[in-house]
């Protein structure tokens, strides 16, 4: 249980490409997707960009740990219950959705956590 405030330095190393071929066709689906460059996929991205796109998870795995530290085992679980409702998709396909109600979800406990700790 590490109470990390920021994503490790370390780089994800992925070396596998994307999987971008159309069901159908077989071909390269180029409007889901964009154009395709190989380099982009095998080669390791700058160790920052890698950081800041881990950042909300790191900030979200230490609420937790700070939860669980201070309100019992409890307290982590009925957070992830209340986000894993909110994410789900409450409309229909077609009209289109925001996620408000998680920006205020998020909100609320970053608020409560770092006042009540």
């Amino acid at each position: 249980m590490a109470l990390r405030i920021v994503p490790d330095s370390y780089p994800e190393t992925v070396k596998s490409t994307l999987n971008t071929t159309h069901s159908e066709y077989g071909g390269h689906d180029t409007f889901r997707y964009g154009t395709r460059s190989i380099k982009n996929e095998v080669l390791p991205k700058h160790p920052l960009e890698s950081r800041l796109n881990q950042w909300e998870e790191a900030q979200w795995e230490l609420k937790l740990n700070l939860a669980r530290q201070a309100y019992g085992m409890h307290a982590p679980v009925k957070l992830m219950m209340e986000r894993s409702i909110v994410e789900k998709r409450q409309r229909t396909p077609v009209m289109p959705t925001s996620n408000l109600h998680l920006d205020i979800l998020m909100a609320f406990l970053y608020v409560n956590m770092t006042y009540d700790i």
